[in-house]
C-alpha cells in the first residue's frame, strides 16, 4: 500500500477527531434514533417484514386445526392494514 502524502494523513485524523466529538456529543435519544433508523434501513428488517406478513396470511388462509383464523379477509388488522391507519391520522 502506499505511503499518503502528510497533509491527506491530516485530513484523515482531523476529520475522524471530529466524527469522535460528534458521537460522544449525542444524547442518548439520538443515538436510539441512529440505532433505529440503522436497523429500519437494513436487509434484516426486510426480510422480517416479508416473514411476518407471508406469516399472517398464511395463518389466516389455510385452515388450522390448533387455533382458527383470527383475521378474516379482507385482512383488516394485518399489520400492513395497521400501518395505513396509523399512518393516516
Amino acid at each position: 500500500m502506499k505511503h499518503l502524502p502528510e497533509h491527506v494523513q491530516k485530513h484523515i485524523q482531523t476529520i475522524a477527531q471530529q466524527e469522535q466529538a460528534f458521537q460522544s456529543r449525542q444524547t442518548a435519544i439520538e443515538k436510539i434514533g441512529h440505532a433505529v433508523s440503522g436497523f429500519v434501513g437494513s436487509f434484516a428488517f426486510i426480510l422480517l417484514h416479508v416473514v411476518w406478513f407471508s406469516l399472517w396470511l398464511l395463518l389466516n388462509i389455510i385452515p388450522h386445526r390448533w387455533f382458527p383464523p383470527f383475521d378474516h379477509s379482507p385482512f383488516l388488522y394485518s399489520p400492513s392494514s395497521l400501518n395505513s391507519k396509523v399512518f393516516s391520522w
